[in-house]
């Protein structure tokens, strides 16, 4: 749940808040969760109204105070935790690529200057360079999402300055977003392919078993890394032939997914080692299989994969087969009835396609008219 985060170890559960850019925490007093969801709406609206009148002691003046204002209304917004995180990296990019940004004029900041930073923030990004690197020190220039998105960013903050009457128009508006190129070419495995991977994945070590499971159960159900380690053994039904799969970005992403014929072979596959499913305990004992994934393809002798690969696949085999766009987009938990489905995996694999093509065919000889048989 949104705001809510439960300790492992102590199982007590917290209030999470973003205040200024940073992570505020408060204990809500309780391990049960009913209570605690009572309870976090009180603890919230106590946090921000504590936070409303420290701002609201002085008045906005500069550009920092703006700022400010901006990242609370992001964190009010009912958006997931990971987008709110990312419009703050965004922002930050900006604030360390504008030096002296924070203390200017709301008025004072001009189009000629956002282009100028546009310009430099293109050219060089943000110089980050990770702790301990012994490499030298380049200037890579960011990507054009990343430039996209620290961009919306600044126009944000103008808009909210706009609103506090600080300004009268949005200064950002004019630039030129940098246009984002695919680039990248997914390759999705056949079905062959995908099981000699698995294979080659339990052979490699003595916990290949596991996490072949793991992999193979990604693959049939198009679940990412967090969302397969949250099963639990009360989540497989087998008597209505559906799995329950927790959403982890978003409550709208929690969704039941029917049971197809290789995900049941599958699970009764792990029932039958394990001799009965544990209402609580894991479905997995892992979460990522990173590294063995990569020597398994490798091994197999075809492009490495990842963990989204596998959730690739499973969206390019049921369109395939014929799946509905609308229907695939539940069991993928995607509240849009499909248009990132169309944008994402509208692609197919060529041998698919020549099959397709088969289905055109011209006009029937019944159709044609009596005079053209006539000529015969």
């Amino acid at each position: 749940m949104q705001n809510l985060v439960k300790n492992g170890q102590s199982g007590i559960y917290y209030a999470r808040v973003m205040v200024s850019g940073k992570t505020k925490w408060r204990s809500l007093d309780t391990k049960t969760f009913t209570v605690a969801k009572l309870r976090l709406a009180d603890t919230l609206r106590e946090l921000r109204a504590a936070y409303e009148v420290r701002e609201s002691g002085r008045e906005v003046s500069t550009m920092g105070g703006v700022v400010v204002a901006w990242l609370r209304e992001v964190e009010q917004n009912l958006n997931s935790p990971g987008w709110k995180q990312g419009q703050v990296l965004s922002l930050k990019r900006v604030l360390k690529t504008w030096p002296g940004f924070e203390s200017r004029k709301p008025g004072s900041i001009t189009a000629v200057e956002c282009g100028d930073w546009l310009r430099r923030f293109r050219k060089t990004g943000t110089g980050f360079v990770p702790p301990g690197s012994r490499a030298p020190r380049t200037f890579k220039p960011p990507s054009a999402s990343g430039v996209n998105k620290s961009l919306d960013a600044l126009r944000g903050v103008f808009e909210v300055a706009i609103r506090l009457g600080l300004r009268a128009d949005n200064p950002a508006m004019t630039l030129k977003r940098p246009k984002v190129t695919r680039a990248k070419v997914f390759f999705v495995p056949s079905v062959e392919e995908l099981y000699a991977v698995i294979d080659a994945i339990r052979a490699a070590s003595r916990n290949g078993a596991e996490l072949a499971w793991l992999c193979e159960f990604m693959a049939w159900t198009g679940t990412g890394p967090d969302e397969a380690s949250k099963v639990r053994g009360r989540d497989v039904y087998f008597s209505k032939g559906l799995v329950h799969i927790r959403g982890t970005k978003r409550e709208a992403r929690d969704r039941w997914l029917p049971m197809s014929e290789p995900l049941r072979s599958l699970l009764n596959q792990i029932t039958e080692a394990r001799g009965r499913l544990v209402a609580d305990d894991p479905l997995f004992k892992y979460k990522t299989f990173k590294r063995s994934l990569t020597r398994a393809c490798e091994l197999v002798g075809i492009p490495r994969l990842t963990h989204y690969d596998l959730r690739h696949f499973f969206c390019t085999h049921c369109l395939e087969k014929g799946v509905s766009v609308r229907v695939l987009a539940d069991w993928m938990g995607h509240a849009d009835n499909g248009s990132m489905l169309l944008r994402t995996y509208g692609h197919v694999r060529m041998d698919h396609a020549m099959s397709q093509a088969q289905l055109l065919t011209g006009r029937p000889v019944e159709a044609e008219s009596g005079e053209r048989r006539a000529e015969r």
